[in-house]
């Protein structure tokens, strides 16, 4: 006699594999404090940041000299600062929303070159409307740098010394504007030539830092007389942080 025993279920068990594969690779390391990368992006914020804001504030001694060669009011002639500072800060809540997927180093590097140009050209402009739209348009194209460097250093520099890479770069703004506002107080009115400086040792927050200029030469250049001036910036310890040289075209 046979027998018949219950029916047996078979259950299959399938596993879909995920659509992306995983990878375990690590993620980019940080850059350390001490290493020559460090200083090599220290140096290139620092003096990203000094040069833009030398160029922004430099006309601020200017603004009597625009009103008289311009012919406008001393309010009017102060938009040649306050535009371009406003179309900055508009600008950089503009990028810092909508640059989150855009190459950082590309666009600052695109601010630098487009801002030492645009300040070339309202060199020789004549009429001030077109001076005022060269200022305004270089407010936004200064502004890819101060709102991406930011969060270029985050990425690229370890959290443990964040913050004195993000001291080195807030200090180089007022260090680049405290320097553009000083040669062209001094000189002003187009006597400035030449100028030129170069990073000799790193700043960091908290340095007092002193700015002085010292007249090494004066000689004649054609039908001018010129002088040669010497221009050094030193911190707290007598150490010397920047130097350079600048010819300045003197009265008669």
């Amino acid at each position: 006699m046979t027998s018949r025993g219950s029916p047996t279920a078979e259950l299959t068990t399938r596993t879909l594999a995920p659509s992306h594969p995983r990878t375990d690779a690590p993620l980019p390391a940080h850059v350390e404090r001490g290493t020559s990368a460090f200083r090599r992006i220290n140096l290139a914020v620092f003096s990203a940041g000094f040069s833009v804001f030398l160029l922004m504030y430099a006309v601020q001694p200017l603004l009597p000299v625009f009103a008289r060669e311009f012919h406008v009011s001393p309010t009017t002639s102060s938009l040649a600062l306050s535009l371009t500072t406003a179309c900055l800060a508009f600008s950089m809540l503009v990028i810092g929303a909508i640059g989150e997927g855009w190459s950082r180093k590309s666009v600052m590097s695109f601010s630098l070159l487009a801002a030492a140009i645009l300040t070339l050209l309202s060199s020789v402009v004549r009429e001030w409307p077109m001076f005022l739209l060269i200022r305004a348009i270089e407010g936004v194209t200064i502004a890819g740098l101060p709102a991406l460097a930011m969060a270029y250093l985050g990425e690229e520099i370890h959290p443990d010394a964040l913050g004195i890479s993000m001291g080195i770069y807030v200090g180089s703004g007022a260090l680049g504007g405290m320097t553009g506002r000083l040669l062209t107080d001094w000189f002003g009115d187009g006597r400035l030539t030449e100028y030129g400086v170069r990073f000799v040792k790193q700043a960091w927050p908290g340095d007092t830092l002193t700015a002085t200029g010292v007249v090494e030469a004066v000689r004649t250049e054609g039908d001018s007389a010129v002088a040669d001036v010497a221009v050094s910036t030193k911190n707290q310890d007598g150490d010397e942080v920047l130097s350079g040289r600048a010819t300045v075209r003197l009265d008669a």
